[in-house]
């Protein structure tokens, strides 16, 4: 990531993220997970949410179930 954070990292649909974005993606449901009380090396699930629409160009949004 550090030396390609432009290179594309994840493709879906008609959809992209680089790098880049996906590390903060990543941080940002990091963050979430935190505040609703997850712990480090804590097991809890985390399943994708549907896009909106077919062939939606919308990112994956995670929801949290346990």
């Amino acid at each position: 990531m550090e030396k390609t954070p432009e290179a594309v990292a994840l493709i879906w649909g008609e959809g992209a993220l680089t790098y880049l974005q996906l590390n903060e993606r990543a941080n940002q449901l990091a963050h979430y997970l935190r505040e609703l009380g997850v712990g480090v090396e804590q097991r809890d699930g985390v399943a994708r949410g549907h896009a909106r629409g077919a062939g939606s160009n919308a990112s994956p949004q995670p929801s949290r179930f346990t």
